[in-house]
């Protein structure tokens, strides 16, 4: 669903003026694209329902909710960017981007520390504890009010969070696209998205996500290859901002007091908290993991998908720092987005974009809390459980003991796949590479 909210919201935005968008500004061709991508999608996804209903004969909620155990590591980091990526995601990394630069790509590169962090401790657990659900193993971890607990949780935040957004931006596009009524259109979205999801289970909702994934970044990269080139290259941007004095666009590790109001020690100390509980918590983001073939794919698999989200930082931010220095060299216009006090509305920067830079056809293809107080409130619930811990004294149950550690090392004494394929090996080389991008554009 986030994947076909994702690709309307950017055909919309090919209508040119940032406001209200009909059918008339969008070329032929462009329809035709994105028509026929969505019915594939659908197609793919009861093909994944007809190809699971083949493979299981005993019908066990583990082969719905857990693809059967099939999934292997490629389609597991695929299904997890994709998962994560959303239509409101796409415009908005943009217009930071045209705002502050590349700080807010902070938070996909600090994304890939956490994905290690699932790939070396939690996966291992999840798959050894053989849960169809996180309030699963909080219920095998601890007891029944905590799973209910988290259970109400998870479902309160997908709603809100992850299919509240996607329904209600599909919503608004398709009433400005087709001018039909605003509810008719959520309703349309959730039966064409239910359709193939309550058929082929979450077989069909990885494989789906895997082909949109793949789509959303070769058309980012489009658009991104097309800016980057009429603005010149990198130092015909990088002269522009020094002579606009802005070449900080250009950090992604602020001093204190910048004026974002996100240094870096509010991004180091921040983001670890919300990113644990996102990527190593978050059961609409876990579960793509749950249904791994083995441990091994279980824990690669983030690592696919922590190298993918090295890429958001130079097709979906820079984009919008193009756009920036584009637009201070008149070599893109955006006064239809300038306000009466010479303000730009940089929301629309990426519809200015498409429309302007990109030519008919690939359009079709391209549709194809910041922080310190997350810090604190870490703090704080860690201090309220270890206290709580001490206070009682309660030994742990028997039947918890397996998903225990007896030390931090044990998840990582598995020895894994042999030669470059090693989670180990993956996990170091990935944190080495996020370090030196970090030295970089510190």
């Amino acid at each position: 669903m986030i994947g076909i909210t994702s690709s309307l919201t950017l055909l919309a935005s090919s209508s040119g003026d940032g406001s209200a968008i009909s059918i008339s500004g969008i070329e032929t061709l462009d329809i035709a694209i994105i028509v026929v991508y969505l019915l594939g999608v659908v197609g793919i996804g009861l093909y994944a329902g007809k190809l699971m209903r083949k493979k299981s004969s005993s019908g066990e909620s583990r082969d719905y909710f857990l693809a059967g155990g099939t999934l292997k590591w490629p389609m597991i980091g695929l299904a997890l960017f994709a998962t994560n990526i959303s239509c409101v995601h796409l415009v908005s990394l943009a217009q930071s981007g045209f705002d502050t630069g590349l700080l807010n790509g902070n938070f996909e590169w600090m994304a890939a520390f956490t994905l290690i962090l699932l790939s070396l401790f939690f996966a291992p657990f999840y798959i050894k504890s053989k849960i169809s659900t996180l309030p699963d193993f909080l219920e095998k971890r601890y007891n029944r009010p905590c799973r209910d607990m988290l259970a109400v949780f998870s479902i309160l935040s997908a709603v809100v969070i992850h299919i509240g957004f996607s329904f209600l931006t599909g919503g608004i596009v398709l009433r400005d696209i087709f001018g039909v009524d605003i509810y008719v259109a959520i309703i349309a979205i959730a039966a064409l998205t239910a359709l193939y999801t309550i058929v082929g289970g979450l077989l069909a909702v990885v494989l789906t996500e895997a082909i949109q994934t793949v789509i959303l970044i070769a058309g980012a990269s489009i658009i991104t290859w097309i800016a980057y080139d009429k603005m010149g290259g990198w130092d015909a941007m990088l002269t522009s901002l020094e002579s606009t004095g802005d070449t900080n666009k250009l950090s992604m590790l602020r001093p204190h007091g910048d004026e974002s109001g996100m240094p870096w020690y509010a991004i180091m100390l921040g983001y670890p908290v919300l990113g644990i509980w996102y990527w190593c918590a978050d059961q609409t983001i876990v579960q793509r993991v749950l249904g791994a073939k083995d441990e091994n794919h279980a824990r690669v698999g983030p690592l696919f998908a922590g190298l993918i989200k090295i890429i958001p930082v130079f097709i979906f931010v820079l984009p919008g720092l193009l756009a920036y220095t584009l637009a201070s060299t008149g070599k893109l216009d955006l006064t239809a987005l300038t306000g009466a006090d010479g303000a730009v509305d940089s929301k629309g920067i990426y519809t200015a974009m498409i429309t302007q830079l990109l030519p008919v056809g690939v359009k079709g293809i391209v549709t194809g809390g910041f922080m310190m107080m997350a810090f604190y409130l870490f703090v704080f619930c860690v201090v309220i459980q270890v206290t709580l811990t001490l206070i009682s004294k309660q030994p742990v149950p028997e039947s918890s003991a397996q998903l225990c550690w007896d030390s931090p090392l044990d998840p990582i004494r598995q020895p894994g796949w042999n030669g470059i394929g090693n989670y180990k090996f993956l996990s170091g080389l990935l944190l080495v590479i996020m370090v030196v991008l970090y030295y970089i554009f510190r």
